[in-house]
């Protein structure tokens, strides 16, 4: 499952990328190298579908239909739906920088990106409005397609990023409270169906030492009495009967 350190590093290479391309603009001959940036990207893509695989359930399976850890599980959808939206866009920007268009072109294809895939993610959102509204989107794309260059239209697009760590950072609040809930439920119903086995396994390791099938283990320490004592009477190697 992906953490929130994940989400916060990865929406702050977002940021970091036009602020990177802004330094190597003093050299019209330097290029910016996404080449790290693509690869991250790919292994990203990777967590999210390993991500995707069901959990499987096997001592615990009886619990795994309690409401709490259904609400758990529930608060991992929008965390999914993120981090696919961040490979996505981070996968967009590469291909877009690599292309062969000139900078005002790949400015208007940047800005087509958030006018067509952001706005129709945020109209599925009920919740967006609180980290980007629809005129906060229309400014960031008119931005981007007015953009003389590439990482200019980055840089006005960074509102969306920033909104996207915004809203990872809740929704992962939101699953370590859930979690947190789980767990507490689990830990309880547990302790409370084995209580009598374990009161009972803690009777026999306190009695344990003292006897165990009318036999006393020979300690270390106590060899060379029981040595002696084993001349005297007929007893099993490292053992002495106890008396009846």
């Amino acid at each position: 499952m992906f953490d929130k350190g994940r989400v916060s590093w990865w929406c702050g290479m977002l940021v970091m990328v036009p602020l990177l391309g802004g330094c190597a603009s003093f050299k019209a001959t330097r290029r910016l190298d996404v080449s790290p940036f693509a690869q991250n990207t790919v292994g990203l893509i990777g967590e999210v579908q390993r991500a995707n695989k069901p959990l499987e359930w096997v001592y615990l399976k009886k619990y795994e239909s309690l409401p709490s850890v259904l609400d758990a599980r529930s608060t991992y959808a929008p965390a999914r739906e993120l981090m696919r939206g961040i490979a996505v866009y981070s996968t967009q920007i590469v291909s877009i920088y690599e292309s062969p268009l000139p900078e005002s072109r790949k400015s208007k294809e940047l800005a087509r990106y958030l006018d067509e895939t952001i706005r129709e993610r945020l109209k599925a959102n009920p919740r967006s409005d609180a980290f980007l509204t629809q005129a906060e989107l229309d400014k960031a794309v008119q931005g981007a397609r007015s953009a003389p260059t590439f990482m200019a239209a980055l840089g006005a697009a960074q509102p969306v990023v920033s909104a996207a760590l915004a809203y990872g950072n809740q929704i992962y609040d939101d699953m370590d409270q859930a979690i947190g809930k789980a767990d507490q439920e689990l830990i309880a119903r547990i302790e409370a169906e084995f209580a009598r086995a374990k009161d009972e396994r803690e009777r026999l390791e306190a009695t344990q030492p003292r006897s165990s099938g009318g036999l006393v283990w020979a300690q270390p320490e106590t060899l060379p009495s029981l040595l002696r004592t084993k001349r005297r009477s007929n007893v099993k190697a490292g053992t002495i009967r106890l008396g009846s």
